[in-house]
């Protein structure tokens, strides 16, 4: 009876030694998140998807408002007019402003007022078509293809405003230079407009300057630039992740 138990008492504490250690409870990996990931989350969410569907959506909005408002402004000054200016404003539809007054002051000079401008036919479904650009990029925010779809947009925002710049200035060089020859005043020597800016015309000060539908534009092309430099939204990383 006493070896018996003896016996026993070996088998058992044998066994106890045997016993692989119990392994340590581990918390769930979704509970594990850095310190101050609170603020960090807050941050990815304006930087990832959504942030950057916000910003492509506000440019295509952007621009489509610039579709039906005036794009450029000129004012005109003279000393001898104290406190009064002449504007024009250039739309996507047409010439607006004091145009009479402006066409028969420039007639003693020998310049031609352009009265057509078959450019601007194009300009309504080319500034509607940079929002819809903006809009599939929205739409398509997150993906891999959302991506090459708002580098290609901003790509066509450059290439609008470049050509939009190239062809004003080609008019305003042909303001000054394509001049009828018997005008009253022929001692002035041909000049041309500056794109942006003041530029001296005889007795008048002409300023050139971007109007409101211009500034919406760029707005528009500053929020796409945006939201291509923006983040991918990341979550918080697990130890499964971390270690995988």
């Amino acid at each position: 009876m006493i070896g018996g138990a003896s016996h026993g008492g070996t088998i058992g504490r044998r066994s106890a030694a045997a016993a692989p250690p119990r392994a340590a409870s581990r918390p769930e990996p979704s509970r594990i998140v850095s310190a101050g990931s609170d603020g960090a989350i807050g941050r990815r969410a304006w930087s990832g998807p959504p942030g950057r569907r916000l910003a492509f959506f506000a440019a295509a909005a952007l621009a489509a408002a610039a579709a039906f408002l005036p794009l450029w402004g000129f004012r005109m000054s003279a000393p001898q007019y104290p406190g009064e200016s002449l504007h024009l404003t250039v739309t996507a539809r047409a010439i607006g402003g004091d145009v009479h007054e402006i066409t028969t002051l420039q007639k003693y000079i020998g310049v031609r007022f352009p009265t057509r401008l078959p450019e601007l036919h194009y300009l309504v479904p080319a500034i509607l078509s940079l929002a819809a650009a903006f809009l599939v990029a929205g739409l398509l925010a997150g993906r891999r293809r959302g991506r090459y779809v708002a580098w290609g947009a901003f790509a066509l925002s450059v290439l609008f405003f470049a050509a939009s710049a190239a062809v004003l200035q080609k008019r305003l060089y042909d303001v000054g230079h394509d001049r009828d020859p018997h005008a009253p005043l022929r001692s002035m020597h041909d000049f041309t407009p500056p794109l942006v800016g003041p530029a001296k015309i005889g007795n008048f000060t002409v300023w050139s300057y971007p109007h409101a539908g211009a500034g919406l534009l760029i707005a528009a092309a500053g929020a796409v630039a945006w939201g291509l430099r923006a983040r991918r939204e990341r979550g918080p990383r697990s130890l499964d992740g971390a270690r995988g």
